[in-house]
C-alpha cells in the first residue's frame, strides 16, 4: 500500500484513483478483436442471493442478522447457507440457499400468519429507507439497532423520528403508526460539509464497485465520492469477479 499525502487547499477536494484489477490473468494476442475474453475467475467470483417474501421479512444467513429486508440481492461466498425470514405476526421461514460463482440463487417465500400476542394487536410498523443508505434510525430518543434499510414495530400512535448519518444533516420527522399498518418512509438526506471535511473521489476501472472505509461499505459506489474528516484510511473498491483493490489515504 502507498499513503497519499497532500497540502490543504480550497476548496477541499481531492481526488484519487484506483484500478480494481482481476487476477490471475493471462495474455495473448486476438487475431481479432472479438476473440477477447474474459479470464475464469470462478475462484475468486462471488454468487448472489435474490430473497423475496410475503410480506417483507428480516433476513438472517446462518442464524445471524443480515440486516437486510426483503426484496433484497445479497452476495456471498459459493457455499450453502441456511436463510431464514423473520417478520412480526408470522411464522419463522426456514430454508437453503446453494450459492455458486457468477450466479443468482433465488428464493421466494411466503410467511404463514400467526396468532398474534395482546400488544401485537396494538402496534404497527414503520419501515425506513434512506439515501444514502447506512442512516441511523432515532425513534422518541431511542437509537435503533440496525441502520437502515430497516423495518420497526412501534405501539400504534404517534413517533418523532431522526435520521441520523455522519457527513450529512440531521433529518426530523414526525410518523403516524395505526395498529397492524405498516407505514413507509423514504428519506434523501443533505450533506453536511463543514472546513474540516473533505471529499475524496474514488474511481474504478472497472467502476461500479462498492467503495469501503476501514473495512465499512460507505453506501457509496464507484466511480463516486466519500467525505472524511482528517485522518488515515484504508480505502478499498470491491466488484464480483475482480480481487478487492486498497489504498492507504492520510487525509490531513
Amino acid at each position: 500500500t502507498q499513503t497519499a499525502k497532500w497540502e490543504k487547499a480550497s476548496p477541499d477536494v481531492r481526488n484519487i484513483w484506483i484500478t480494481n484489477q482481476a487476477r490471475p490473468y493471462k495474455e495473448w494476442t486476438p487475431e481479432a478483436v472479438d476473440e477477447w475474453k474474459e479470464w475464469d475467475l470462478s475462484l475468486e467470483n462471488k454468487g448472489e442471493v435474490l430473497v423475496e417474501s410475503t410480506p417483507a421479512a428480516d433476513i438472517f444467513i446462518g442464524g445471524v442478522d443480515s440486516g437486510r429486508m426483503t426484496p433484497a440481492l445479497i452476495e456471498l461466498a459459493p457455499g450453502s447457507y441456511d436463510i431464514s425470514l423473520e417478520a412480526p405476526g408470522y411464522e419463522k421461514w426456514t430454508g437453503k440457499a446453494f450459492v455458486k460463482a457468477g450466479r443468482t440463487e433465488e428464493i421466494r417465500a411466503e410467511l404463514k400468519p400467526r396468532d398474534k400476542t395482546e400488544r401485537e394487536e396494538n402496534m404497527g410498523y414503520l419501515s425506513i429507507n434512506t439515501e444514502p443508505m447506512g442512516a441511523i434510525a432515532i425513534i422518541d430518543g431511542t437509537v435503533q439497532d440496525y441502520p437502515t434499510p430497516t423495518k420497526v414495530d412501534l405501539d400504534a400512535g404517534t413517533h418523532d423520528v431522526v435520521i441520523r448519518k455522519k457527513g450529512y444533516q440531521d433529518l426530523q420527522d414526525t410518523v403516524e403508526i395505526a395498529a397492524g399498518d405498516t407505514v413507509r418512509r423514504d428519506y434523501v438526506l443533505e450533506e453536511k460539509i463543514t472546513e474540516d471535511v473533505y471529499r475524496v473521489f474514488v474511481n474504478s476501472s472497472p467502476s461500479g464497485g462498492k467503495i469501503l472505509v476501514d473495512g465499512y461499505f460507505s453506501g457509496q459506489w464507484s466511480d463516486g465520492y466519500v467525505d472524511l474528516f482528517p485522518g488515515v484510511y484504508d480505502i478499498s473498491v470491491q466488484k464480483t469477479g475482480y480481487l478487492e483493490a486498497v489504498q492507504e489515504l492520510e487525509v490531513p
